[in-house]
């Protein structure tokens, strides 16, 4: 049965991309100036993107979020998340500060951001549904569950939104997680659908970021033993968008969209040209045997990839 959300689900439903907020932060990005950060909201808006989706641990994020909608608030759906350590406390004073950060007094969506390890997963969900009984967030959401996380906290309250890392290059959610999610009614919201940029084609075989950019580091596609395999697989997909004459971007975010489950993707971007990029990627749908043909380069790197459960090795 379909839930019934207090949150403006009609703002959501709008598009299926949603721009990601965490590089507009700077914070573990290499920073990132205040002007490009609005002129790539203000492209978001312009383009038709209506899902905006940030967190209290993204640097300045919330704050450069909420500045630019003090006059556009009602327009976006807006999503934010807390970074629980199971005190209802906690929980509740995160959401204060990132209500006062995104200058609203309502939040659409709020997430668990990652699950509590030690700590009580029952407080942060108690405080998550007292603040929607307040009618300071519309929906629950929790971002980066296992399964068992999320058999564990489903009993503890409702949950409307899963968001997990999902893309051609990462598909850990398949097996368990999503017909979980679509057997209770839990919307999926795809992150790093270009796969931390990694789908644009951009990279080189040796690949050197700027200081402080968190890639190099932490995301497992590129650590030494297996960025050789992501390198290659994605010359095999550059191969097949050059054969359909299109932007391997594009066809990387149609396949997401076209994965059974999936009801949105986010996207980062640094610059407005990247936001009209990414925007038009569903414009001119492509041949179903072209995804086909994605999703078998895909399964051959699945079966390569180290297990874990998100893009950070964890």
């Amino acid at each position: 049965m379909e839930k019934s959300f207090k949150c403006r689900l009609p703002i959501y439903e709008s598009n299926p991309i949603g721009l990601g907020c965490w590089a507009l932060g700077g914070r573990n990005w290499g920073g990132q100036s205040e002007k490009a950060a609005f002129e790539v909201m203000e492209t978001a808006l312009e383009s038709g993107i209506r899902h905006f989706d940030t967190a209290r641990v993204y640097g300045v994020s919330e704050k450069l979020v909420g500045s630019f909608l003090k006059e556009s608030r009602s327009e976006v759906f807006l999503a934010s998340k807390v970074y629980p350590t199971g005190s209802k406390a906690q929980v509740k004073e995160s959401l204060q500060r990132s209500l006062d950060a995104l200058q609203t007094d309502y939040i659409d969506l709020f997430y668990l951001h990652w699950p509590v390890r030690d700590g009580d997963n029952v407080e942060s969900m108690e405080a998550l549904m007292e603040a929607r009984q307040a009618g300071l967030i519309g929906a629950i959401g929790v971002s980066n569950y296992s399964l068992p996380d999320l058999e564990m906290i489903v009993q503890t309250g409702p949950v409307d939104f899963l968001q997990a890392g999902y893309h051609l290059l990462w598909r850990s959610i398949e097996e368990g997680i999503l017909p979980f999610c679509r057997k209770n009614g839990i919307r999926v919201v795809a992150y790093s659908s270009l796969g931390q940029g990694i789908l644009t084609g951009k990279f080189p075989r040796n690949p050197e970021f700027p200081k402080g950019d968190h890639r190099a580091n932490h995301v497992l596609h590129f650590r030494k033993d297996v960025w050789p395999d992501v390198y290659e697989t994605v010359e095999e997909l550059k191969g097949v968008a050059a054969s359909a004459g299109r932007q391997l971007a594009h066809l990387a975010l149609q396949w997401v969209a076209a994965r059974e489950g999936i009801t949105s993707l986010l996207v980062g971007a640094r610059k407005a040209g990247q936001v009209v990029e990414n925007a038009g990627a569903l414009k001119d749908p492509v041949d179903s045997a072209i995804l086909d043909a994605l999703t078998r380069i895909s399964d051959a790197l699945d079966a390569r990839l180290p297990s874990a459960q998100t893009i950070f090795g964890k």
